[in-house]
């Protein structure tokens, strides 16, 4: 499934809702370790996939790139297991699902648009934000009814600096 990914913010709320990503939420863990306090509550998404929190860049000498320590799973209704998802693939502009998954997110985090990609441009309700970070949830089909997104990051020390904005 291929999905052109310069969005507007309404037509990314559009292919969030369906998703279950509008009740998602965020915390603070990589793939296989917690890197966040694990007391932290979860931050909740706004239906747009804006992190209401300052994710910390892990290498910010990529100064055009901000470099997330993210985990973003699926998490059934009544349930507290992770269904982690795999990040999606770029094909010629275009973000794809890779081979034997059923969903994928896209991080999105250039404020500035500094890069020349769009596939990982801020939408206009995460700039008003001014949030440094967005989830874009692409899926094969629906999310089973009551599905949340949760994101679990590792979060700024400085989010005055690092996110002047928020």
């Amino acid at each position: 499934m291929n999905l052109r990914t310069s969005l507007s913010g309404a037509a990314l709320l559009l292919v969030l809702l369906p998703s279950g990503c509008g009740d998602s939420t965020a915390a603070g863990t990589d793939s296989d370790t917690t890197t966040g306090a694990p007391e932290e509550p979860p931050v909740e998404l706004d239906a747009a996939g804006c992190v209401p929190r300052c994710v910390k860049d892990v290498d910010p000498a990529t100064i055009t790139k901000i470099e997330a320590d993210c985990e973003v799973c699926d998490r059934p209704p009544g349930e507290e297991t992770c269904e982690p998802l795999v990040e999606c693939r770029e094909e010629l502009g275009w973000l794809k699902i890779p081979e034997g998954e059923t969903a994928c997110f896209s991080f999105r985090f250039d404020d500035g648009f500094i890069t020349p990609s769009e596939l990982d441009d801020l939408g206009q309700a995460c700039l008003d934000l001014g949030t440094n970070a967005e989830y874009f949830i692409l899926r094969a089909g629906e999310a089973p009814a009551g599905t949340t997104v949760t994101v679990a990051c590792t979060w700024s020390p400085d989010p005055a600096m690092d996110c002047p904005m928020l």
